[in-house]
């Protein structure tokens, strides 16, 4: 596994910060923030995928409830949404609904 679920960011990380963050730890190939659609603000989470699992697990670990932008993270290897859903009872109230958010994502072409 080495795509990370990276939560409590500050509203102001988008993904570059989490790219470059994340880097300390390995080789990140891909990172994205989850925002709001109205307000063009993070969500409060985002993921990470190394491109090599030991790199993710160290940065898991190391990582966890440490500081970005003042704000503690909380990191765990990502789950597919399927799995998530299952440990949550009432999606409605701790949810949004995918209409509400987007994800802005590190593409290839603006990296260069």
């Amino acid at each position: 596994m080495n795509k990370l679920f990276i939560g409590n960011l500050h509203w102001n990380v988008r993904w570059p910060v989490l790219k470059e963050h994340f880097g300390q730890w390995g080789e990140v190939a891909y990172a994205s923030v989850a925002l709001d659609k109205e307000s063009n603000r993070s969500r409060w989470f985002g993921f990470v995928t190394f491109v090599h699992t030991p790199d993710a697990q160290k940065a898991q670990k190391e990582a966890n409830e440490t500081e970005l932008e003042w704000r503690p993270m909380y990191i765990d290897f990502a789950r597919a949404r399927a799995e998530w859903e299952e440990t949550v009872s009432d999606k409605s109230n701790k949810w949004e609904s995918d209409e509400t958010m987007t994800i802005q994502e590190d593409q290839e072409e603006t990296q260069e």
